[in-house]
């Protein structure tokens, strides 16, 4: 299963916390997460919080982190491409493969043509 949250600002407490939540309750493989807002120590206390294996995380471009995928241990990720608005991996878990693309409109109105 793969969690896909626009959490729109990560670091609050509260956020973190009902994250969390989420992830023990559903058990997801992987987890998209965008408008996270994040620097990356932060996101990494966060994989420390979900006892998460491993993150990709890209930067907005404003000095943090926009979009994040986080995967447990017993998954395989293979990225293709990614950028500010999109992930593009192959995730291999134990049953079967397959291609996730995660595409984030831009959030100024005059540039979500652009996404």
């Amino acid at each position: 299963m793969i969690l896909c949250w626009n959490c729109q600002r990560l670091g609050n407490p509260s956020t973190i916390h009902t994250l969390e939540r989420y992830v023990i309750a559903k058990a997801p493989q992987v987890s998209f997460l965008c408008e996270t807002r994040l620097k990356k120590a932060c996101l990494d206390h966060v994989k420390r919080v979900l006892d998460i294996e491993g993150r990709l995380s890209v930067d907005s471009g404003q000095g943090c982190i926009g979009l994040a995928l986080l995967w447990n241990k017993h998954v395989g990720c293979v990225f293709y491409s990614y950028s500010k608005l999109y992930i593009n991996v192959t995730i291999n878990d134990d049953d079967d493969i397959f291609r996730f693309m995660s595409i984030h409109r831009h959030s100024n109105q005059g540039l979500k043509a652009h996404t």
